[in-house]
């Protein structure tokens, strides 16, 4: 299903394909994970939500921000899952499916009513209604301030500040970078920096990085991960590591896991995660809670 096939189907066709993406997923997962590990592999695998589908964003009548559609119905038939008791948070943000649900294939023509049996009663009055509060909540608070901030600092940054704060994230990930192959603005051979990372006593392991500031939905595409696995070769390195700011197409996934050389994939998302765990540039603030009064 392309992004025009959903924009044109009902809101019952486009919860069906979120719903059976969301089970088939899970599946694929082990039956238990993240919301965000849920969405990665539907935006990566699922062969009917495409790519596009999960990636666009509408603008807002009311306040002009943009927000995700995907992302809005998705967690609006998770919660509806979770009420009816067919999909469990296993742990806090992990949700697992029933043992029901894990025997249920979500290619077959009768998956819906089969859910509805399991969860014996009709969620479809009530949707509009719970719709239009998750969208609000989806726009207004599932994003923390400080995320915003440090996504919109990050696309400013020139090309040779990026590549820095990449190579600072890199060593504090306990990568060696080498001065002579290290970091170069002028972007020698398209490897952007070299490193050697100790994986035990006995074996050190050279890594290549690629480092591109692009701009958010100027994904990097397969022939990217292939130059620069030819890159790679040129420097002999056993590893690959390729951040964006963006992200990556399907393609370029499945690029960057072929041959016998595996590149790791950062996208935007990820890398902000990262640079918060390793305080590449930032600090925790400490709050004193209502305990103390």
């Amino acid at each position: 299903m392309d992004l025009k096939t959903f924009n044109n189907s009902n809101t019952t066709e486009k919860y069906e394909a979120i719903n059976r993406a969301t089970v088939r997923a899970l599946q694929d997962l082990g039956g238990k994970a993240s919301r965000d590990e849920i969405i990665e592999r539907i935006r990566n695998y699922d062969p009917i939500i495409s790519q596009e589908i999960v990636d666009h964003k509408k603008k807002a009548k009311k306040t002009g921000n943009y927000y995700s559609e995907f992302r809005i119905k998705f967690g609006f038939n998770l919660s509806t899952r979770l009420r009816n008791r067919t999909i469990i948070e296993a742990e806090p943000k992990v949700y697992q499916l029933s043992d029901e649900l894990l025997k249920l294939d979500p290619d077959s023509p009768n998956f819906e009513e089969d859910i509805l049996k399991l969860e014996r009663e009709n969620q479809k009055s009530t949707l509009r209604d719970a719709e239009a509060e998750q969208e609000d909540e989806d726009m207004q608070d599932s994003v923390p301030e400080w995320r915003k901030e440090l996504k919109e600092r990050l696309f400013k940054l020139d090309p040779y500040k990026f590549e820095t704060l990449c190579k600072k994230l890199l060593s504090n990930m306990n990568v060696d970078i080498d001065d002579k192959i290290g970091m170069s603005y002028t972007n020698d051979g398209g490897v952007d920096g070299f490193g050697y990372l100790e994986t035990d006593e006995l074996r050190t392991e050279r890594i290549a990085i690629q480092a591109k500031r692009w701009a958010e939905g100027n994904l990097v595409s397969s022939p990217e991960i292939d130059k620069f696995r030819g890159a790679m070769d040129k420097y002999n390195a056993e590893y690959g590591v390729f951040i964006t700011t963006s992200d990556f197409t399907r393609g370029a996934i499945k690029s960057s896991r072929s041959g016998t050389r595996m590149i790791t994939l950062i996208n935007g998302e990820k890398l902000m995660d990262l640079i918060v765990k390793y305080q590449v540039y930032v600090h925790p603030s400490i709050v004193i809670e209502d305990f103390y009064k």
